[in-house]
């Protein structure tokens, strides 16, 4: 997770709170673009406060981060199980 991070959401509420944020995040990147990334138009588009956000996350940077973080555990995990279902 990012360092920035605020709170490390440990309920499975928070975390689903967390991945509403990083999701509504990705489609606000996919269709509207970096210009409206913003912690306000991500937070009315995860459908939460934006204090809620904040309690999660310090800025919009620390999403990317986040997001960023994700996306290379992502990859690592692909990588690994390649490898490992190699025949050598």
């Amino acid at each position: 997770m990012a360092e920035n991070k605020r709170r490390n959401p440990k309920q499975g509420r928070a975390r689903a709170t967390v991945d509403a944020i990083l999701e509504a995040s990705l489609q606000i990147l996919e269709t509207e673009g970096e210009a409206r990334l913003t912690t306000n138009h991500i937070a009315e588009k995860a459908g939460v406060s934006i204090g809620t956000l904040y309690q999660y996350f310090s800025d919009r940077n620390d999403i990317l981060a986040e997001l960023g973080q994700r996306q290379a555990e992502t990859m690592r995990n692909e990588i690994a199980g390649i490898v490992a279902a190699a025949p050598e």
